[in-house]
């Protein structure tokens, strides 16, 4: 019987710690949020950074921008409305999905794909709208 409480204990010790930590993934780690789902979709094969936009406008090359990340690399760059007011939870969520895909982009390619066609996008956007 003694045998049997002290089982019991521990079982519902582990379920406890179990249920405070899923607890907390849902309820307060947003860039934990972000590193599970880009974990996901690198496992599913998908490339993909997230881009958070406010109120201001993107650079003017950043059509070119997306078209070669597509193209080039099929990395896909997904546009995230981001509020001004009590949205830190998005910029997190950004910023951990960021850290892990990022990081495996670069990996795959051996170098920064990123500032690569950014310089290559602003330069063809130059091109095609001098200055007059």
């Amino acid at each position: 019987m003694r045998q049997l409480i002290v089982r019991h204990k521990v079982w519902t010790a582990i379920l406890s710690l179990a249920l405070c930590f899923a607890a907390y993934v849902v309820c307060v780690d947003d860039e934990l949020h972000g590193w599970l789902a880009a974990c996901v979709d690198l496992a599913h094969g998908r490339y993909v950074i997230l881009s958070g936009r406010s109120l201001g406008q993107p650079p003017p090359w950043n059509a070119g921008y997306d078209r070669l990340l597509t193209q080039r690399y099929n990395v896909e760059d997904r546009e995230v409305w981001v509020c001004l007011e009590n949205c830190g939870w998005m910029s997190d969520y950004i910023d951990g999905y960021n850290a892990i895909s990022m990081g495996a982009i670069k990996r795959k390619f051996g170098r920064d794909v990123f500032q690569e066609t950014a310089m290559e996008a602003s330069k063809d956007w130059a091109l095609r709208h001098p200055i007059r």
